[in-house]
């Protein structure tokens, strides 16, 4: 049954109307909008640069802060000058880990960066994922601050 809702999720979707939660095994169950509900209040939502991209597209502006925030990491990589290992660049996800290991990122913002990831990748991966207004507001205005944290950290902490 499971493999049949997969295979057909998008007519399915257009059926029913916009998916709100994804559950999980073992009766785990939170919606996107829960997610962006766990990111901290942010001071300014009402920020001309916010409610700008707030009127994209709601894929489009969650896309947009999200690239703020993977540049900002690089940046802040680049910035710290931290060896690793390997012959390839690692990922913008093993260069927040490295960041958070030497202690450059703390671990609130690690997981506020965690959140907007996966925010992220549930409204690129599965569109039906309907985000409220508000909702995207808070996204971006969390991605902006974000930013801002990152861009404040020193090169040497």
């Amino acid at each position: 049954m499971i493999v049949i809702v997969i295979l057909f999720q998008k007519q399915i979707g257009a059926l029913i109307g916009p998916i709100r939660t994804v559950k999980g095994p073992g009766g785990i169950e939170i919606s996107t909008e829960d997610l962006i509900e766990e990111l901290p209040p942010t001071p300014n939502q009402n920020d001309p640069e916010i409610e700008e991209t707030a009127k994209l597209a709601p894929i489009d502006a969650v896309v947009t802060s999200w690239v703020s925030v993977e540049r900002a990491i690089k940046d802040l990589y680049a910035r710290v000058q931290l060896v690793t290992t390997g012959d390839r660049e690692p990922t913008v996800r093993r260069k927040l880990d490295f960041l958070m290991s030497a202690g450059t990122i703390d671990p609130n913002t690690g997981r506020e960066i965690r959140i907007l990831s996966e925010v992220r990748n549930r409204v690129v991966h599965d569109p039906s994922q309907a985000l409220s207004e508000e909702a995207l507001r808070a996204y971006v205005a969390n991605a902006k601050q974000v930013v801002s944290v990152i861009e404040a950290i020193p090169a040497y902490p």
